[in-house]
């Protein structure tokens, strides 16, 4: 049985999980042609402008070819996965990067790009733990401290904006030397221990009110809503098509008796069906008449 824990948007899982190694090349080449709308959103949002990504070219590592690249500098990011990571890098000169000063703090659309971005250049199996976003000077410099050597895995995918500028995003693994880039862990694995002793949000609740939270509450999916007349309703038999406007594209709606809370994908776990949340929904501000 795997247990998870959950680190920010991310769970860690006790169990055993897949190692990130070459011979997932062409995992990740189908997810990156999977055409997946949340990646869409995620760069569109991170870069302010509408985003298409694709599968450019793979294969495998050889730092002789990629000359240029080592040299550029640009966006770095860290998809860990338990003791190993993916690396994406993204270099300035494409053109999709806001200029900035080095030691300038990234805005925050692209200092969670890693976070979004995690789940869908990961093939299914393999659940992103943690991730971090940074900008670096020179990419052999971030090669160099993820331990990335000739043989490892790489995909290039193409962001193209909506004004045709493009660039590329290498992704590479396995990054083994990773420690040093998630020290802050230390800091984040001691939020879980501070609630376990009484420290958390809820802790602080009175009791009738944290007698609320073990009430269990209906959960649901909807693929699509539309309203027919009663007329269609009883011609309905088995074979009958009802066709929706929603695309087959748009996420699903998740909702909690009746209240849409959240927007989401369908993903396979092992066997089963499930969501991946793909963002929350903010509940609608209500105005009353004052008297």
């Amino acid at each position: 049985m795997a247990v998870c824990r959950s680190i920010g948007p991310f769970y860690e899982v006790a169990s055993t999980m897949p190692q990130l190694t070459p011979d997932i090349l062409n995992d990740v080449v189908a997810r990156g042609n999977s055409g997946l709308v949340t990646r869409r959103q995620a760069f569109s949002q991170a870069l302010d402008a509408t985003c298409e990504v694709s599968v450019n070219e793979y294969g495998l590592v050889e730092q002789a070819d990629l000359a240029e690249l080592l040299e550029a500098s640009g966006l770095a990011m860290w998809i860990r996965v338990a003791d190993e990571a993916l690396l994406a890098v993204m270099p300035e000169s494409g053109g999709l990067l806001p200029k900035a000063d080095a030691d300038a703090d990234l805005p925050e659309n692209l200092a969670i790009l890693a976070q979004k971005i995690g789940p869908d250049v990961l093939p299914e199996g393999y659940q992103p733990t943690d991730s971090t976003t940074q900008r670096s000077e020179k990419f052999a410099d971030v090669f160099a401290q993820a331990g990335i050597v000739d043989g490892a895995g790489r995909v290039v995918l193409a962001v193209k904006r909506d004004d045709g500028t493009e660039a590329p995003l290498v992704l590479v693994w396995p990054a083994t030397q990773i420690d040093a880039v998630f020290s802050r862990d230390v800091e984040s694995n001691a939020e879980p221990n501070a609630a376990a002793h009484g420290d958390s949000d809820t802790a602080q609740l009175p009791p009738y009110s944290r007698s609320l939270l073990r009430i269990k509450v209906p959960v649901s999916v909807s693929l699509a809503v539309s309203k027919r007349p009663m007329s269609q309703i009883m011609e309905l038999g088995q074979g009958a098509l009802i066709q929706f406007d929603k695309s087959c594209e748009e996420l699903l709606d998740i909702e909690v008796s009746g209240h849409k809370i959240a927007e989401g994908e369908t993903v396979k776990v092992g066997d089963k069906f499930g969501v991946r949340i793909s963002q929350i929904v903010l509940p609608g501000e209500r105005f009353h008449r004052v008297q």
